[in-house]
């Protein structure tokens, strides 16, 4: 989950048995996870290059290495709060509150 080019929360989503999509809201089982510098560098370069202040991105850790498979401009945050355990609400509205401090100036 990416708010104002940083990365605020991770997590890594296991499909239900017998579904091939791991969405949080499908039964999908959530848990916490470190990124790799890699996968760090390639999400935010994937909101940046979309334009996007806040953004959930999807990558597919492969044996060839990471890959994005899709960019949510409007991300659900229960499935990353509950995962890692960070107001991810917040963040977005300390990230919004800032952002517009600087519009006003």
């Amino acid at each position: 989950f990416t708010c104002g080019r940083k990365i605020v929360a991770a997590m890594e989503r296991v499909a239900k048995s017998g579904e091939f999509r791991a969405n949080f809201h499908k039964g999908g089982s959530v848990t916490v996870t470190d990124l790799s510098k890699e996968e760090k560098k390639i999400a935010l370069e994937a909101t940046k290059v979309l334009g996007l202040d806040i953004a959930g991105v999807d990558i597919l850790r492969t044996k060839t290495g990471p890959k994005v498979i899709e960019v949510n401009s409007n991300p659900g945050l229960e499935g990353i709060s509950k995962a890692s355990g960070v107001d991810v609400a917040a963040k977005v509205i300390d990230y919004l509150e800032k952002r517009g401090e600087k519009l006003v100036k």
